[in-house]
């Protein structure tokens, strides 16, 4: 009974790979939809914006019934009756100017889609990148947890022959007791990493919007470790990349120029208008002695059309209003530019340090795992022939797992910075080979 749970539980485990958890991701993610609505949202306002040219059209039709006393010409005395009125009619405007209201509304339009396309696509970016940095962390833990394993089972084998020394008498109990703790230590250093995976699993999840309570199994990416710190970066060239590929600073001088546009939007206010009407319309009375074909067909059509001219002479400063606005949220969007120049500037310097530092640490953890297993080697064979201590060997194969650890969290941390750059730069792009 217990296997068949098993088995089925089993079956329920959803198996992620890297791909599909990009896809998930793009899908998913909150912060995309968002953006996604906010390009649909000024798209929806470029087509207002050019319906504008468009005349408006508008359909009437009213009736009425009448009760109380009035005055018949053809009998000379007033009566009481009841009497019914019906009309309808057609009427059009077309906007002939205003002040290019229209034409400046249609181009601020264009450049507001323009900048929600591209502030689109950088968050889309930042999702990427945010899934790349979480895989990594997970790959990178669950190698913690590899090296911490394969500690755990080589101190159990040296409990093992301490033991059997012991046993014959050459060795003390005191290195016992000693490799006994060695190994309690071993198996918490090992629940603390099994820990942290579960941890960065849990990031994951949450990042992809998954079922916290559902069961996953994250497929881990082959990721290109071989050609680790051959990449050779300037940060003036790096710089000027970011300068010239960064979705969110060109969004920011779109939406400069979008605001460009709303200065000259709210200054058409000062123009005159003109427009032109037209209508169309008939009506009907049973008071005249005529049928409903008659009027409503015949006598009482009637249709007009005319131009209008209308010159703005006070309007209590609400153009100047407008135009003060226009004009603040212009600096504001240019001080905003300017900030995220200086900010795009520190990052990336900030990022070819950090890569330039992580370069050197995964070098130096490489040289420094070669020498502890040198180490690690030479005093596990002094402890055998009995020219070394357990302490000796202890401290030995702790610089040894040290040294391990060092060079995994070394490797992932400058693949992390190699990603970081490309991310600060504006190079991320959604391929599915993006850790190679």
């Amino acid at each position: 009974m217990l296997t068949l749970v098993g088995s089925a539980l089993a079956q329920q485990v959803q198996r992620i790979t890297f791909e599909e958890a990009l896809r998930l991701a793009l899908r998913r993610n909150p912060a995309i939809q968002q953006a996604a609505n906010e390009r649909e949202r000024s798209e929806v306002g470029l087509a207002s914006a050019r319906s504008n040219f468009l005349p408006d059209l508008s359909l009437s039709i009213s009736g009425s019934r009448d009760y109380g006393r009035n005055f018949v010409m053809d009998e000379g005395r007033v009566v009481d009756q009841t009497t019914h009125y019906f009309s309808s009619g057609i009427s059009a405007n077309l906007n002939l100017f205003n002040g290019f209201r229209d034409l400046n509304s249609v181009s601020q339009a264009r450049f507001q889609v323009a900048a929600s396309e591209l502030n689109y696509a950088r968050q889309r970016e930042t999702v990427l990148f945010n899934v790349i940095s979480t895989f990594l962390s997970l790959i990178e833990a669950r190698e913690q947890v590899r090296i911490q394993e394969e500690n755990l089972a080589a101190q159990r084998a040296l409990l093992e022959q301490i033991e059997a020394f012991v046993q014959v008498g050459s060795r003390p109990v005191a290195d016992l007791y000693q490799q006994q703790a060695q190994v309690a230590s071993a198996e918490l250093e090992l629940i603390n990493a099994r820990r942290n995976q579960q941890l960065q699993e849990a990031n994951l999840i949450q990042l992809l919007q998954l079922d916290p309570f559902g069961a996953y199994e994250f497929v881990i990416p082959e990721v290109d470790t071989m050609a680790l710190g051959v990449r050779e970066y300037e940060a003036q060239v790096l710089l000027q990349a970011a300068l010239e590929r960064r979705s969110d600073l060109r969004a920011l001088e779109q939406q400069i120029e979008a605001a460009e546009y709303g200065v000259r939007v709210a200054r058409s206010s000062y123009w005159p208008t003109i427009s032109l009407r037209a209508s169309y319309g008939s009506s009907y009375t049973d008071l005249a002695p005529l049928s409903f074909q008659d009027q409503f067909f015949d006598r009482n059509r009637r249709g007009s059309i005319g131009l209008s001219l209308s010159f703005p002479i006070f309007d209590r400063f609400t153009t100047r209003h407008n135009v003060q606005r226009a004009r603040i949220e212009l600096d504001n969007t240019r001080l905003q530019l300017q900030q995220l120049r200086q900010e795009i500037a520190t990052q990336v310097r900030q990022a070819y340090l950090d890569y330039e530092t992580a370069r050197q640490q995964y070098r130096a953890a490489q040289a420094q795992l070669q020498a502890a297993r040198q180490a690690l080697e030479a005093a596990q064979e002094r402890y055998n022939v009995g020219s070394a201590t357990l302490v000796e060997l202890t401290q030995a194969r702790a610089t040894y797992v040290r040294a391990e650890s060092d060079l995994v969290r070394a490797r992932y941390t400058l693949v992390f910075r190699q990603k970081l750059i490309d991310y600060y730069v504006g190079t991320l792009v959604p391929e599915l080979d993006v850790l190679r």
